[in-house]
């Protein structure tokens, strides 16, 4: 079954198979504890996603409350620089992503959500 979810993928068993196989024997050779290997893996796929989006690996998405943030922040690690959000007055308690924020640096009254946070920053404040 997984085989044919990945073939249907374009994906090539055998060589997803050598890939694995060296990623495993590298952690090996590192000693890592499970866990290590874990974040490992976990990182490396975080990066390649931020290739294939486009979006900056050094960009970070920080909210004020991790229930109901009603202010964001995006921060690129490289540079410092902050950009931040606040909440769009008059909503009611929806889900944490669907509420919409404004930046605070643009003039314009611009609506975005929290998943395009960082999208913004790329786009409007580089």
């Amino acid at each position: 079954m997984l085989m044919s979810k990945l073939q249907k993928l374009g994906h090539d068993p055998e060589s997803l198979h050598y890939i694995s196989k060296d990623f495993f024997e590298l952690c090996g050779h590192l000693a890592y504890s499970a866990r290590e290997t874990a974040e490992m893996f976990i990182r490396i796929k975080k990066a390649v996603e931020a290739i294939g989006t486009g979006m900056d690996p050094s960009l970070t998405l920080y909210e004020n409350n991790r229930y109901s943030p009603t202010r964001l922040s995006v921060v690129q690690k490289l540079t410092g620089k902050t950009l931040f959000f606040k909440m769009v007055q008059g909503q009611s308690l929806a889900e944490k992503k669907n509420i919409l924020y404004t930046c605070e640096n643009c003039a314009n009254d611009m609506c975005i959500k929290r998943a395009e946070a960082k999208e913004h920053f790329m786009s409007f404040h580089q």
